[in-house]
């Protein structure tokens, strides 16, 4: 059975609450004493690290805020108050509510294997285009394999070094959807043959897709199956085309 990080999570959390109930109320007895004080620092810094490594960044960052004024309580800056006792109070409370949905808010966005083919126009270098800026941009999306072929360059005395004669093959686990992916090829697609795929593992079939089957895209028909363009991307495409 895999490990529930944030379930463990939730388990440690709600004793280090008890245990910072149990401190405040000792403050609101007047145990005012440097053991108490750090005590709570130091349950508000576990809660906060335990929960940014969940990945439950509303907890982290609302429990930072906490930590940091008992961090000037402990160094004399803030004094006890019954206002800060009620404070510390009503942030436990939060923090319980917070939990609540944890479950939600920590789940990882499900990954897909994606298989990408690209095969640019052969005058992509001559029109300003940069392959690696573009694998660059896929690695952001995910963990990403690339695999370069080579075998459409010719012999060195016939090469042409504004022409590019390579094409890639790119496997990408990620959590963002095939027009995320598109985005990335958006300026270069026309002329070049795209392919982006589920990428299913042998002797499995793959799921029956909503929409139909991608299938390689040039030209006209490139820009006809675009169905997302960034307005900073169209603005940037504009004054490409202006300049060139």
């Amino acid at each position: 059975m895999p490990f529930d990080c944030v379930a463990a999570f939730r388990e440690e959390a709600e004793e280090l609450l008890s245990g910072i109930e149990q401190s405040a109320l000792a403050l609101r007895a007047g145990d005012y004493s440097a053991d108490t004080i750090n005590g709570l620092f130091r349950a508000f810094h576990t809660i906060k690290g335990s929960g940014a490594m969940c990945g439950l960044d509303a907890v982290a960052a609302f429990t930072h805020n906490v930590e940091t004024l008992l961090d000037k309580v402990r160094a004399g800056a803030v004094p006890v108050t019954p206002d800060l006792i009620t404070y510390i109070l009503d942030s436990k409370d939060h923090i319980q509510k917070l939990l609540g949905g944890a479950a939600i808010e920590g789940a990882p966005e499900p990954q897909r294997c994606w298989r990408i083919q690209f095969r640019p126009n052969p005058k992509l270098l001559a029109h300003g285009g940069n392959p690696i800026l573009l694998l660059r941009e896929l690695r952001e999306l995910g963990d990403c394999q690339v695999a370069c072929t080579t075998a459409g360059v010719p012999p060195l005395d016939s090469l042409q070094p504004d022409l590019c004669y390579l094409h890639w093959t790119i496997t990408l686990h990620t959590a963002k959807p095939e027009n995320a992916i598109r985005d990335v090829f958006i300026f270069v697609e026309d002329g070049a043959e795209l392919r982006i795929e589920p990428d299913v593992p042998e002797g499995e079939t793959a799921p029956a897709a909503p929409t139909a089957a991608p299938v390689a895209v040039t030209g006209t028909a490139a820009r006809e199956a675009t169905v997302r363009v960034p307005a900073d991307r169209l603005d940037a495409l504009v004054n490409w085309s202006a300049s060139s």
